[in-house]
């Protein structure tokens, strides 16, 4: 993660407490001229961190970090009732294995952000590995609304995220991904995100990129972001409805996405999961986009704002 908050498109990461050495003429020239999968000869050891929060009740129906164990380069804070992960160091870098886990206790609506985006980068030429562990436990809810995640190119990089929600609880998940900084070509990305409830799978994603046909008409067909939105509405318990809840038992109803917007798909996989996914030839033009997209972004599914 980078420590500042940036323009995901431009950044340029210079990680905290490792010391780069002075490059030659060579080294620079070819640094110029990055190709998609290339690894740097030489490079920063890989770390490894875990991070774990739990995010509880706070004062006057705010929220609270109840529990915080911070390994560098995963940080976590609270600022303006929203809890926000922050980077301590650059990278992710080859080589590095990351942990995060994330509790979101019962009852508590919470919202998760980061200061800036997320940039993988080449380091000592093996693939740098973030696996994030989320569980929102009952009658809680998840807004999910990090900043992107930028491939630079040389990165290796595999994400694995699984986020188990209870059937009381409810999620609003957005995952961006910008394939490349400004100019260059993105590395390698093998990305998986698994939405579970009971450990049933609801939605099961999946992104290669730099694979064979990666950047075909079937894949990103040339698309600089790759973005999605799920909405998981609760199941309301039997004979105890909510106003305008559907009958007792049953699913609660999301309410419907725009379905023309330019480069997004909606796809409705069940009676309380909407899924928004799409392309767009920058960042910039995708953020555009998802602001047609606004009461989807901003409404906590299955609960009134």
């Amino acid at each position: 993660m980078s420590p500042t908050s940036v323009n995901p498109t431009s950044v340029s990461a210079t990680p905290v407490g490792r010391v780069p050495s002075q490059p030659s003429e060579q080294a620079r020239a070819a640094r110029s001229r990055p190709i998609a999968g290339e690894h740097l000869a030489s490079g920063p050891r890989g770390v490894r961190g875990r991070t774990r929060v739990v995010i509880g009740r706070g004062r006057r129906s705010g929220v609270a970090l109840t529990s915080l164990q911070a390994q560098p380069p995963l940080g976590v804070r609270l600022a303006g009732g929203e809890v926000h992960l922050m980077g301590t160091a650059g990278g992710p870098h080859g080589g590095d294995h990351l942990h995060l886990e994330v509790v979101v206790s019962s009852g508590v609506h919470a919202t998760v952000r980061s200061v800036a985006a997320t940039v993988a980068l080449p380091g000592d030429g093996r693939q740098s590995v973030l696996t994030t562990d989320v569980r929102v436990e009952a009658g809680a809810s998840l807004r999910w609304l990090v900043e992107p995640l930028v491939v630079a190119a040389g990165a290796d990089h595999r994400t694995v995220t699984t986020v188990e929600v209870h059937p009381a609880a409810q999620l609003l998940w957005r995952e961006e991904v910008v394939l490349g900084r400004w100019g260059e070509p993105p590395g390698r990305l093998s990305g998986h995100l698994r939405v579970q409830r009971e450990g049933r799978p609801l939605l099961n994603q999946g992104l290669a990129v730099g694979a064979p046909g990666w950047d075909g008409p079937a894949v990103t067909a040339g698309a600089g972001t790759v973005g999605l939105i799920a909405r998981l509405a609760p199941i309301r318990p039997t004979g105890s409805p909510a106003d305008g809840a559907p009958a007792a038992g049953t699913h609660a109803v999301v309410a419907p996405a725009p379905s023309e917007v330019p480069g997004v798909v909606v796809n409705r996989l069940s009676p309380d999961l909407i899924v928004v996914s799409g392309t767009a030839p920058d960042f910039a033009t995708w953020r555009d986009r998802c602001e047609l997209l606004t009461p989807s972004l901003d409404a906590v599914p299955g609960r009134s704002t």
